[in-house]
């Protein structure tokens, strides 16, 4: 979507809220909120608040939003949510709640742009109290290394679809998890508070090409090389509490892996 095409649809979406006195109020997630972070493949995040007891209507009826005939698909994500898709390419994310439930949220990047019922204070908290999940950094090298060992594992008996979520999304979850408390942890605001995939190139652009190169690779290297990166950078911080013994393990159990689908 082109800049002046999403701030259209921006101003649209505010201006159909603001006319309906049963809206409260409009917050903008994200790049939605943050100019500096857009670009053309930009989706729409967003909260609507409504008045209490309002909010499946707003989930269920969707004539509310711009564009209502281009929507070729709207799908139920969450209890609160629906993600949209129209025929031009563009996609919105967007839950309804009412004042109540925004007690309850996390938000980081955010923009209220339209607020009929003190719903800044209300994001200002929410804001306040989402943080990066707490990591501890032995506990996670450990689990990294047992949801690697377990996809090789499958890799090596054939299910590769298994042995792929395993180590490249699990494991590749606590790697990137790990890597910005040892390299750069004052930076970390820098990421996304509530994905850790999101924004690590930019935070770490060596580690990320890296990362990135191991992921074409296929399961055994991809798993000896998230061993080198935690030899690299996270034995050094954990020393003798890092467990290598481990690491040596992991090491042969990939080479047996590797020896026993070549011999099929």
């Amino acid at each position: 979507m082109s800049p002046d095409n999403y701030e259209l649809f921006s101003r649209l979406l505010v201006e159909r809220a603001a006319a309906d006195d049963n809206v409260l109020g409009v917050v903008f997630l994200g790049s939605a909120a943050t100019a500096q972070r857009r670009d053309e493949w930009s989706d729409h995040d967003f909260f609507l608040i409504v008045r209490s007891g309002l909010q499946e209507h707003y989930r269920q009826e969707l004539s509310w939003l711009p564009d209502r005939e281009q929507v070729v698909m709207h799908y139920r994500e969450t209890a609160h949510g629906l993600t949209v898709i129209y025929s031009y390419g563009h996609l919105i994310e967007f839950a309804v709640f009412d004042l109540a439930e925004l007690d309850d949220i996390k938000a980081n990047d955010y923009a209220v742009l339209l607020d009929r019922a003190d719903i800044t204070p209300k994001m200002q908290a929410a804001a306040a109290r989402t943080h990066p999940e707490t990591v501890d950094l032995a506990a996670a090298t450990r689990h990294l290394m047992q949801i690697t060992f377990a996809g090789v594992g499958r890799w090596a008996r054939g299910e590769s679809i298994s042995a792929h979520a395993f180590v490249r999304m699990y494991a590749l979850r606590r790697l990137l998890q790990m890597l910005p408390l040892v390299l750069t942890p004052d930076n970390r605001a820098t990421l996304d508070s509530l994905d850790p995939y999101r924004r690590f190139e930019q935070v770490l652009p060596e580690q990320g090409a890296e990362i990135e190169a191991l992921l074409r690779q296929d399961i055994p290297e991809c798993a000896l090389g998230y061993l080198g990166l935690l030899e690299r950078y996270v034995q050094p911080q954990l020393g003798e509490a890092y467990p290598a013994a481990t690491a040596e393990v992991l090491r042969r159990h990939i080479a047996k892996a590797q020896a026993h689908r070549r011999g099929h």
